[in-house]
This record gives structure tokens, sequence and C-alpha cells, in this order.
């Protein structure tokens, strides 16, 4: 939990900082620095993405749910941006970072630009 809460502090994100809506743009920014983060911690090289309710073209909208792509299979986690809890999600970062998927629940990419999905 120390180290999600540096993350947090190093980079000015806070855990209820997506309360009053986000889009993609702000979804490429936070996913991109979570996935380096992450990356660095655990040597794994998966990616933390947004995967949205609808795409039109290049735009994203309705539900958006955080999930993690390990690059064959994505698992939505609990989003601390904007559920304002970061002690959920740092127990599904625990369950990736010791092969736990199963803990995880599986969700379906059709269709990916970027750090955000549908």
């Amino acid at each position: 939990m120390a180290g999600f809460a540096r993350f947090l502090a190093d980079h000015g994100y806070t855990t209820t900082m997506w309360e009053n809506g986000f889009h993609s743009e702000d979804a490429n920014e936070v996913c991109q620095t979570l996935s380096q983060w992450f990356q660095e911690k655990t040597h794994m090289d998966g990616e933390f993405l947004i995967i949205w309710g609808a795409l039109d073209g290049v735009r994203f909208s309705g539900d958006a749910e955080l999930a993690y792509f390990d690059g064959q299979q994505a698992y939505v986690m609990p989003n601390p941006f904007l559920e304002g809890n970061g002690d959920a999600f740092v127990a599904a970062l625990d369950a990736l970072a010791h092969d736990r998927k199963d803990l995880l629940y599986p969700a379906e990419i059709q269709k990916r630009i970027l750090f955000n999905a549908v």
C-alpha cells in the first residue's frame, strides 16, 4: 500500500481525482504512467487500460472500468482514481504480482486505441 501511496504522491494523483468525470486522454496519461510504475516494481509486461462501454470512431464513452491487460487477457480492477479507495486496488495488484489472476474478473477487449479499449 505504501508503494501505491508514493506513486500517487509522486505524480500528483489522488484516489478521487476522477469522481467528476474523465475522458480518454486522461486515461492515456494515467494508465501509461501506472503501467510503467507497475512494470518497474514487478517486472511484469502488462498494461493498465480503461475499458469503455462504447466507441464511435475514436471517441470512447459510457461506463468505464480500469483493467490490467497481460497481452492475452484483460482483468477488471478496482479503479482507485474513481472509487476513492486504494485498498481493493492494492489487493488486486498483489493478486497480479503473485500470479493469482483467478481472484480477478476477466474481461474481453474487442478494440484498443492506446490505453483505451472497448
